[in-house]
C-alpha cells in the first residue's frame, strides 16, 4: 500500500470513492443528497486539510483520509481525523486498522 497526498486533479475520483463508502452502509439516496455537501471534497479541502490517499501496489484508489492539525492551549498540537473513506470492496478487510497506524 502507498500514500501520497491528494492532488486537484484526484478530486473527481476520490469524490466517486467518498460517496461510494458511504453508500455502502445503505444510506437512502435522499439522505446521501442532503449530506453530499458536507462530505464531497473540494479544492478548499486541499488547502485546509492534511488529504491522503491511499492506493494498492496497482494503483487502485483504496481510502482517502484527511487530518486537521490543532494547536491550542488544552491539546497542544495534535492531529484531528476530518476523513476517512475506505472503497466498499476494501471494507471490513484491515484497511482502516492499518490507515489509523500512519503518522504524519
Amino acid at each position: 500500500m502507498q500514500n501520497s497526498e491528494a492532488r486537484p486533479e484526484e478530486l473527481d475520483e476520490l469524490n466517486a470513492l467518498i460517496y461510494s463508502s458511504k453508500a455502502h452502509w445503505g444510506y437512502s439516496k435522499d439522505l446521501m443528497a442532503l449530506w453530499w455537501p458536507d462530505l464531497k471534497l473540494t479544492p478548499n479541502h486541499l488547502h485546509e486539510l492534511d488529504i491522503f490517499v491511499a492506493r494498492d501496489d496497482s494503483k487502485r484508489l483504496i481510502g482517502i483520509f484527511g487530518l486537521r492539525e490543532i494547536n491550542d492551549e488544552d491539546t497542544s498540537q495534535c492531529l484531528e481525523l476530518e476523513y476517512f473513506f475506505l472503497s466498499p470492496e476494501h471494507i471490513g478487510k484491515g484497511q482502516g486498522t492499518a490507515q489509523s497506524c500512519l503518522t504524519r
